[in-house]
């Protein structure tokens, strides 16, 4: 008889301040209409104990289809706070249960409010708490770019398989130098995607992005071509198999933008890559976040079992 596999419990927590005030934020915490704009493509809600969540679409990990969705309010404060039970399918094709908290409180100023979220997730591993910090971070940016009136991110779709191939782009409101700060200085990387310990801004410089060897990443400059271009290498991990790639970023200027335009290939067509699409993904939000407004990521402040990781 196989053994079952032992189910952990992990919790990934995420923070955002908005300006905008605390009224407006539970208002697209509330509202289907306005959940649209940031988290999902449509939402049914029944706002009391007892009543209902339901969003779905496909920029929702793993609740694509609007029949298969039932979440079940377990607390509800309003103007305040909302709980509720959300099961899942990975994109593994594993059912998942997991427990939402989401809450909006006040700022730090008056004029602003600060949403959070603790998702409590039954899973053999703490790899998807991992990654549910990255889907909360980049819809709470989402919420940011809505409400304070920004041009759009980039939405992403969990309906993608990522191939062999990984191709985004964002577009932000800055000079191409000023871009090219936080894709190819110190200063831009610790502030936008990692925690970081070595990067020589030189073609051959070495690299190391912080993270565990097991993520794989960068560990040496291909192009540095500044304002315009930065190549390195990227060794990734696909079950079994490793391949080293690249990735690529391109700024191109649009007007009174820059398109960031961000690339990895170089692997076999059917090596995965769905961990790193939806990486870069919030990466490039986080990015035009940090080259608009100088916000650091709400990513690497996020928590992961009430620690900060800062990868």
């Amino acid at each position: 008889m196989a053994q079952a596999t032992k189910v952990e419990i992990h919790t990934a927590s995420v923070a955002q301040e908005i300006r905008a005030p605390r009224g407006r934020v539970w208002g697209a915490v509330s509202e289907p209409l306005k959940m649209a704009r940031w988290l999902c493509d449509g939402a049914h809600l029944d706002l009391r104990p007892g009543g209902r969540y339901d969003f779905w679409g496909k920029t929702v990990y793993g609740s694509g289809d609007r029949d298969q969705i039932r979440n079940p309010v377990t607390g509800y404060d309003p103007d305040e706070r909302v709980a509720f039970e959300w099961d899942f399918v990975t994109r593994g094709g594993i059912p998942t249960r997991s427990r939402v908290n989401v809450h909006v409180d006040p700022g730090s100023t008056p004029e602003t409010a600060r949403i959070g979220v603790e998702h409590e997730i039954e899973f053999p591993r703490s790899s998807l708490a991992m990654s549910f910090r990255e889907v909360w971070a980049m819809a709470f940016n989402h919420l940011l770019f809505d409400l304070e009136g920004w041009s759009p991110g980039l939405r992403y779709d969990f309906t993608r398989r990522a191939r062999g191939l990984v191709e985004h782009s964002v577009r932000a409101r800055a000079p191409v130098e000023r871009c090219f700060q936080a894709i190819g200085t110190p200063e831009g990387i610790a502030a936008t995607f990692t925690t970081l310990r070595r990067f020589d801004t030189a073609e051959g410089g070495a690299i190391d992005f912080g993270w565990p060897a097991e993520y794989g990443g960068p560990t040496r400059v291909l192009i540095y071509d500044p304002p315009r271009r930065l190549a390195y290498n990227w060794p990734s991990r696909d079950g079994e198999r490793t391949h080293e790639g690249r990735v690529t970023w391109v700024l191109v200027p649009r007007g009174l933008e820059t398109e960031i335009v961000l690339r990895q290939d170089g692997f076999p067509g059917d090596f995965k890559l769905e961990g790193e699409d939806m990486g870069w993904a919030g990466i490039l939000n986080e990015i035009k976040k940090w080259v608009e407004s100088q916000r650091p990521s709400t990513y690497l402040a996020s928590r992961l079992d009430g620690e900060v990781i800062g990868y």
